[in-house]
């Protein structure tokens, strides 16, 4: 259990006589009984105080006998009483714990009420929060906030937290919420669907369903979400459809709809113009995206992982502001429109696991590319000649592609550091000018069915690992290898190589 509190000067306080007169000036209190066992021998772990008087832990043990009416094995129950003449307190936390009493003794101008693991089905009828800003009910067993029929929101709430109740079958209505500019409703795995009244919180920034895994529907309506930044619905697999108007959310920054069912984006979205992550992973329905993907013009993050995506629309090459694209596990997409091309300021490009077949001549103009990973993708049997012009790309991956060569103009990859090629079973050699990949530290050739190393590889000034563990037709290293002034690490652990070339040992 730890306990803090949070008290105002009261430096006359001496006796137990004095406690009502004292806890007047208390501001805020948290009690958090994290075991489930509550002994009296326990000690306050934690205690801060403005202007603490020299009896304060005397009088906080008094006022937790005063405020301690009962207990049962496994839980702690505290008595309202204790909290009445408490007029200014502004700051609750009571986790884990069970209340007695009339909670009318509650403060009336109480801002903050954190209350985890509360084990009642709703907040009782004689509670009304009329200054309220953030109310924490997560993790509790809670089903409606106020039960069927009431609506205690209050217009100056500003967060609500009801993560982790999962008993909960009842989204809140919203409609007296002034205020409100944050709900979470992430793991509420009874909810089936969320209260028409939340898409016209005209106020609401953040909205999280993530694991809501039962939600099934969503309000058709959201013209009211103007303000709403963040939309969370991953891993709701019931969910079929987005609302046709989600256009209306002009201020969307992020839209995450990971593990839904949703077979189609709404043509509307077009209008997201400050949209800056779509993420889309696990949709295993939609197998296109709008045309007009384009008109997301501050996009910075698309990701279409584990869908069942099946083209790109060309319109992707106007996501000028486009960073980070991640197709990977996408097994029916074959192709990379040509229009990837205009993606100046795109950094980061996986594919992995894919179906691609090749990569697109434009993917070299990319000026600020620095990661391109492709490993697992067995339908890739080679890379543009265009590669070359990848002047910011620092790691490559090509792991288990069926790539048999690569093209000389590998060598004028002049920032690169890493070159993972490992289970190529295709790759019998490297092109002559990797030597001139000065920048290369890693170079993973790892169950290659490579026979040689170009003699070039000497001028790898920089290289700090050479793995050539399991290349089974490698029988020798060129002489150059003794010029690898950096090496620390060279696996060659089954290969068939007998004798290392005497430059080696002098380098020794």
């Amino acid at each position: 259990m730890s306990m803090h509190y949070c008290f105002q000067s009261y430096s006359g306080l001496s006796s137990f006589n004095d406690y009502k007169q004292g806890t007047e000036h208390v501001q805020g209190i948290t009690i958090d009984f994290e075991k489930k066992k509550f002994t009296r021998n326990q000690r306050i772990s934690w205690v801060r105080a403005l202007n603490p008087c020299p009896t304060l832990a005397s009088l906080i043990e008094k006022f937790m006998d005063f405020l301690r009416k009962g207990q049962e094995e496994g839980e702690m129950i505290l008595d309202t009483e204790g909290f009445k003449s408490m007029v200014n307190l502004r700051l609750l936390q009571i986790n884990h714990a069970k209340l007695q009493g009339k909670f009318k003794n509650f403060p009336a101008g109480l801002k903050w009420l954190q209350w985890k693991n509360c084990p009642m089905k709703n907040l009782p009828s004689d509670y009304a929060p009329h200054e309220l800003a953030v109310l924490d009910l997560s993790e509790s067993g809670i089903e409606r906030v106020w039960g069927w029929s009431s609506n205690k929101l209050t217009k100056n709430l500003m967060v609500m937290n009801l993560r982790g109740c999962y008993n909960l079958v009842a989204c809140p209505d919203l409609s007296g919420c002034k205020t409100l500019a944050k709900l979470d409703l992430q793991g509420c795995v009874r909810l089936t669907k969320v209260h028409k009244s939340v898409g016209n919180a005209t106020t609401l920034i953040q909205l999280n369903l993530n694991d809501c895994s039962n939600l099934v529907e969503f309000p058709s309506d959201v013209s009211g979400l103007k303000l709403l930044q963040n939309l969370n619905l991953v891993n709701c697999p019931n969910l079929k459809e987005l609302p046709l108007e989600i256009g209306s959310m002009n201020s969307l920054k992020l839209l995450l709809v990971d593990k839904t069912a949703i077979s189609v984006l709404p043509e509307s979205i077009f209008r997201l113009t400050k949209l800056e992550k779509l993420s889309l992973n696990g949709c295993r329905f939609i197998k296109s995206l709008p045309e007009r993907l384009g008109n997301l013009v501050s996009l910075k993050e698309l990701s279409l992982n584990e869908s069942a995506v099946e083209d790109l629309p060309d319109s992707v090459g106007s996501l000028t502001n486009l960073e980070k694209l991640s197709l990977m596990w996408c097994e029916s997409l074959t192709a990379i429109p040509e229009s990837v091309g205009n993606l100046q300021l795109l950094t980061e490009l996986s594919i992995n696991r894919s179906a691609i077949k090749e990569l697109p001549p434009a993917i070299g103009s990319l000026p600020y590319l620095k990661t391109l990973s492709a490993g697992g993708c067995r339908s890739l049997t080679k890379l543009p000649d265009s590669i070359g012009g990848l002047a910011s790309i620092s790691e490559l991956e090509l792991d288990e592609t069926s790539i048999s060569n690569l093209p000389e103009q590998i060598g004028g990859l002049k920032m690169i550091e890493k070159l993972h090629l490992r289970k190529c079973t295709s790759l019998r050699s490297l092109p002559e000018s990797s030597g001139n990949m000065w920048t290369l530290t890693t170079l993973n050739l790892f169950g290659c069915n490579i026979i040689e190393l170009p003699e070039s590889i000497g001028m790898l000034e920089n290289l700090v690992m050479l793995r050539l563990h399991q290349c089974r037709k490698l029988q020798k290293l060129p002489d150059s290898i003794g010029n690898l002034k950096s090496l620390c690490h060279l696996l060659m652990e089954k290969t068939a190589v007998t004798v290392l070339p005497g430059k080696f040992w002098k380098a020794l």
